[in-house]
């Protein structure tokens, strides 16, 4: 199995953890263990759709049918369970209990081929969320006797320790599930997904019985790291030792006084690069985003003296390169910045924690400080906490060269729509298509109106460039969803919307042809190329939206991975989400 699959799982990572996991498939499609270290990076993400794909897929292949290590089997047996979990605790009142039922006896069922701790604590807290007590006691009871009767390591694994606190806050026996926690999250220092799964099921306990979540979690949880600089004194042309090295001690400080389990954040001068090498130094997962190539954005916004530093973080990092295109202007920085804040916001909330930012900043009102003050702010209305770094004497020479470029470029989200089936309408047939499938969603694109800056269609197709991802996202759910309602049309054959959207920076300019002021660009390029990627009856999204959202709006949709796909026309390979709305 995979042991860079495996140590992503254990950061949070759990969309590369898949990537590497089906990468590795390729070559091996029977591996279980594979196969269900995917599955579990899908279902931990609450990528239901992709991962119950990947679950019929070995079951008609009769993989699950086939001899195996009972532990294994007992997993994979619950993976369906997890699966039906996950809507459970997005769903309320009946509907929540019903399937909180069916997930239950799901685990109980996966109890059938061993007697395993995993499903029959999972079993237990199911049924108090179905309100069942007395199942949800038995089962709880029959996970401790399985934990009594280990030995030796098994007994000292984390899963072990944490289900023993589970099993006895179940219990009602809220001192010996605090100590219990304490001695699980002790043996977790190196997984901090599993310590995310056991905070996020403790206080879905703790919701439900009453108890306060604080007098359980005594520990405190790791923390995930933005950080954004705005260079230190005498950066490019008079090197100020002492400065950098009092910029370092207080990044040092603060890195100490948290336990970070991840950062992101950019190289862009020599205060960003002392935070990513505090980081690193500390073995903290780095993940870089980079407005455009690595290369080009070093050349235009480094310091040359820099440049041996810059090269050795950026090759001990993850990276993420938001644009192709050549013109390095404010709003594909901004654009970058904010794509780095929601990674960091999606991170936070994979691992059940809180996310901060950190700004190396002299505070400057200068022009050149307006990205920071921005970004900041940006920040500070999701309500996360916020901490600024004195940096010096400000941004000498660097900010001169990035300030030199006039911004021309606009940030939009762009939304393309493809109705499968189109082909098959018949002549006499297009009246009633224009008037009840066209005409249908018209009405849904009208709703807004006031996001839109552009719209037009062709034939089949939708074109339209919001200046709102929030609306660019509602809209495409209600694409999808009209397009569901208005079924089979009297008259029409069967037909299905495909709905793509993604966020970036785009030129606007006067069209010669038609005379509109239009979008040109790479980015609404690579939109329209993912839309023939999409499965009918989907709203499939970009890394980019789906970031944009997590920062804009978190409560409001889901963005559900579906993996690396190849974009139509071989435009490129791209990690893609489906999007929907959250039931609660």
């Amino acid at each position: 199995m995979s042991k860079d699959a495996e140590a992503a799982l254990k950061r949070g990572d759990y969309f590369h953890a898949y990537d590497l996991a089906s990468s590795e498939l390729k070559s091996h499609p029977d591996d279980l263990r594979l196969n269900h270290l995917a599955l579990l990076a899908l279902a931990r993400s609450c990528a239901n759709r992709q991962a119950r794909a990947c679950l019929e897929d070995l079951k008609a292949r009769g993989l699950l049918d086939q001899p195996m290590e009972p532990r294994l089997a007992a997993d994979l047996a619950a993976i369906d369970a997890k699966l039906i979990k996950n809507v459970a605790l997005e769903a309320e009142g009946e509907e929540r209990r019903a399937l909180a039922t069916r997930s239950a006896e799901g685990y109980e069922a996966a109890l059938a081929g061993a007697d395993d701790y995993y499903p029959a604590i999972n079993a237990a807290t199911m049924w108090l969320v179905a309100g069942n007590l007395s199942r949800s006691a038995v089962m709880a009871r029959r996970a401790l006797v399985v934990l009594d009767a280990l030995g030796g390591e098994d007994a000292a694994d984390y899963w072990a320790l944490a289900t023993r606190a589970e099993a006895l806050l179940l219990l009602g026996q809220g001192e010996a599930a605090a100590a219990a926690l304490a001695t699980a999250m002790e043996a977790a220092a190196t997984d901090p997904a599993a310590a995310a799964a056991t905070r996020r099921q403790l206080r879905l306990i703790c919701d439900i019985s009453g108890m306060p979540w604080s007098e359980l979690d005594r520990g405190g949880a790791p923390i995930v790291l933005h950080y954004r600089g705005h260079g230190i004194g005498g950066a490019a042309t008079a090197p100020d030792p002492s400065c950098e090295a009092d910029v370092a001690t207080a990044i040092g400080r603060f890195l100490d006084s948290r336990h970070v389990a991840a950062g992101f954040g950019s190289l862009a001068d020599d205060a960003e690069i002392l935070v990513a090498e505090a980081l690193l130094a500390r073995d903290i997962d780095l993940h870089l985003i980079f407005p455009c190539d690595v290369a080009s954005f070093r050349q235009a916004f480094v310091a040359e003296r820099w440049w041996p530093r810059f090269d050795a973080c950026a090759a001990a990092a993850r990276q993420t390169v938001v644009s192709r295109g050549a013109d390095l202007d404010d709003p594909l920085f901004r654009h970058a910045a904010m794509v780095g804040m929601g990674m960091a916001l999606m991170r936070a909330d994979f691992l059940a924690t809180t996310a901060e930012h950190l700004a190396v900043w002299d505070r400057s009102p200068e022009e050149d400080a307006a990205a920071t003050v921005r970004d900041v702010d940006e920040w500070s209305r999701t309500g996360n906490p916020v901490t600024i770094i004195p940096s010096g004497r400000g941004r000498a020479g660097v900010a001169a060269k990035a300030g030199a470029i006039a911004p021309r470029r606009e940030l939009k989200a762009l939304l393309f729509c493809d109705i499968k089936g189109f082909s098959t309408v018949a002549e006499p047939q297009m009246p009633a298509f224009i008037e009840h499938v066209l005409g249908g969603l018209a009405k849904e694109i009208a709703v807004f109106d006031h996001a839109i800056a552009y719209r037009e269609t062709a034939g089949d197709g939708i074109y339209v460039v919001f200046d709102d991802v929030v609306a660019a996202a509602d809209c495409g759910v209600a694409l999808t969803r009209r397009m569901e309602r208005l079924g089979s049309v009297p008259g029409l054959p069967p037909l299905a919307l495909r709905v793509s959207a993604h966020v970036g920076v785009v030129l606007p300019a006067i069209d010669p042809v038609t005379g509109f002021r239009k979008f040109f660009g790479t980015e609404v390029i690579r939109a329209a190329r993912i839309e023939p990627i999409t499965p009918p009856g989907e709203c499939y999204v970009t890394e980019e939206l789906a970031s944009h959202l997590q920062l804009a709006a978190p409560d409001r949709f889901n963005c559900d991975y579906v993996g690396v796909l190849d974009s139509a026309k071989g435009f490129g390979a791209f990690r893609m989400y489906s999007l929907r709305r959250r039931m609660i």
